[in-house]
């Protein structure tokens, strides 16, 4: 057990030494909550790329200025452009064609994917599990702004929200490392997530409403409203899920009714986003 006497505890810098899934939840919350705990770094290259592709007025030429400020990245987005996904007629030969294939919003979207994977879904000794989450999160992402397209919710942040709904997963991941055995750290890490990524959020500074709907994405805080982006992101999990995106393999199909209600999505809409969902999961795989 660790000592938290140790002049590090709770401070992200303590190694976790717990057996027991209470202790190691306990320490996973203090390091999250603690005023020193330093964040995985968020990709900033691609939050500046989504907030400059809503602008009705950006040019061609400041997407690709952004771009180029992470050249791994973006060689990674003209792989992707080019793919069989996205694939259309010749062969790009540079970024600002993968911008005028793809559009705007598409190529901020798997930029900021791509990020995400290269720079945050990380954790040693949990490879496998990132390589599940990085698919799952991509496609809640993805199937998130259907979902809002097809209601009357504003999906500004839908797919922001969907990319960074388990985000407190990884770094949960990270955090413990391999000094807890895996069935004991795995539930633990499953208990703070939620937390956990509202703390990144807020750390980040990302706009307020990211962040709650992170900590709401499996039910609104007792007491409080349920955002309508997080009854999204929970409709999108469901969907993912079913279409073979989840983490944890345990089985549960069951539909969030009370969501679907909420956002006013029938039976009839429920196929018809399942089936555009089908589409995105390609694309999802090809970056």
């Amino acid at each position: 057990m660790a000592d938290r006497r140790a002049e590090n505890y709770g401070k992200g810098e303590a190694q976790i030494e717990y057996l027991d899934r209470q202790e190691v939840l306990q320490a996973l919350l203090a390091t999250f909550h603690s005023p020193t705990y330093t964040p995985p770094v968020l990709p900033a290259t691609a939050i500046e790329l989504l907030n400059l592709s809503r602008s009705p007025k950006v040019e061609f030429d400041q997407i690709t200025a952004v771009l180029q400020k992470d050249p791994l990245v973006a060689a990674q987005v003209l792989k992707v452009a080019q793919s069989a996904a996205y694939a259309r007629g010749a062969r790009l030969t540079s970024l600002q064609d993968a911008v005028v294939r793809l559009g705007l919003e598409t190529v901020a979207g798997v930029f900021m994917q791509v990020s995400m994977n290269m720079k945050v879904f990380r954790a040693p000794g949990y490879e496998k599990v990132m390589v599940k989450l990085r698919r799952h999160s991509a496609m809640v992402a993805n199937v998130a702004r259907i979902v809002c397209r097809r209601t009357s919710v504003y999906d500004e942040y839908a797919f922001l929200c969907g990319l960074l709904h388990d985000v407190g997963i990884a770094a949960g991941a990270a955090a413990i490392g391999t000094s807890a055995p895996f069935d004991v750290a795995w539930p633990a890490i499953i208990d703070a997530h939620a937390e956990a990524g509202r703390s990144l959020c807020v750390a980040w500074k990302l706009p307020p409403d990211v962040a709650l709907v992170v900590q709401a994405h499996h039910g609104a805080p007792p007491g409080q409203p349920q955002h309508p982006v997080a009854s999204a992101i929970m409709v999108a999990e469901w969907m993912a899920r079913r279409l073979g995106f989840g983490v944890n393999d345990d089985g549960n199909d069951h539909p969030p009714v009370g969501e679907l209600k909420a956002l006013g999505i029938s039976e009839a809409m429920t196929v018809e986003i399942l089936g555009e969902a089908k589409a995105a999961g390609a694309r999802v795989d090809a970056a």
